[in-house]
């Protein structure tokens, strides 16, 4: 087999552990859509100040956001190896024949993955909201 097949198949032991605790995307979530429903809302007159450059200070944000829950998600990604460590599976998984830059390969690709989903969400629900605040459907939770 190939590194790139015993990658795959790391990553779909990761993405099988979150299978089991979907609610994890969720939870990591909470704080960007605070940021962008509430940012967003407290800071809307910005756009007002010559020189912003933007319509909106949602689309101003949301990118920032995005980025910052990537950051913030890869830097999670390690702790899945740090438990492996400990609980000694990754001591049968060197002792295998598994390629060894798959046991770091598998775990990264199932972050991206989950980066990937996270970033559709906050970036749906920015565009959701713009399109409410201009049409004056977002007055309400102000």
């Amino acid at each position: 087999m190939t590194a790139v097949q015993h990658s795959s198949d790391m990553m779909a032991r990761w993405l099988r552990a979150l299978w089991r605790q979907p609610v994890w995307i969720f939870v990591t979530l909470v704080q960007p859509v605070i940021w962008v429903l509430l940012f967003g809302a407290l800071f809307e007159k910005v756009v007002e100040i010559p020189g912003f450059g933007s319509d909106s200070y949602i689309e101003f944000l949301t990118p920032g956001v995005v980025v910052m829950t990537a950051f913030f998600s890869a830097t999670w990604s390690g702790m899945g190896m740090i438990e492996d460590y400990e609980r000694r599976i990754l001591d049968r998984f060197l002792s295998s024949p598994v390629r060894r830059v798959a046991l770091i390969a598998g775990p990264l690709m199932q972050s991206g993955v989950v980066i990937v989903i996270q970033s559709v969400i906050i970036v749906l629900l920015a565009l959701a909201w713009a399109r409410a605040s201009r049409t004056g459907l977002a007055v309400w939770w102000c």
